[in-house]
């Protein structure tokens, strides 16, 4: 229970994992990484066709320009690996990235 009664929902996915450590991290406000997010799984998923590859990269990176900076890739991956190291630390077996 939280601390007003209500029930805490603990994240299971990854991306659910990934939204609280960024909220955890003071990083939860940052637009941008919504939006990667959003396109890690296409991304990862045709990491062996360069041409498919590419162009999601490229609408990813068209996305994120809407969204104000500053952009630092590296406030993502510690988010990431924070993200995959708590689910993979308490046993979790990630539901895909939905």
């Amino acid at each position: 229970d939280g601390k007003d009664g209500k029930d805490v929902a603990v994240p299971t996915t990854f991306n659910e994992m990934f939204r609280f450590n960024a909220v955890v991290m003071g990083l939860g406000h940052q637009a941008w990484m919504a939006e990667v997010l959003a396109a890690f799984d296409t991304i990862v998923c045709n990491i062996a066709n360069a041409a498919r590859l590419q162009e999601e990269c490229d609408v990813l990176v068209l996305k994120i320009t809407k969204c104000p900076g500053p952009y630092r890739l590296q406030d993502f991956k510690i988010v990431l690996l924070a993200a995959l190291r708590s689910l993979v630390s308490a046993g979790g077996e990630t539901k895909g990235t939905e």
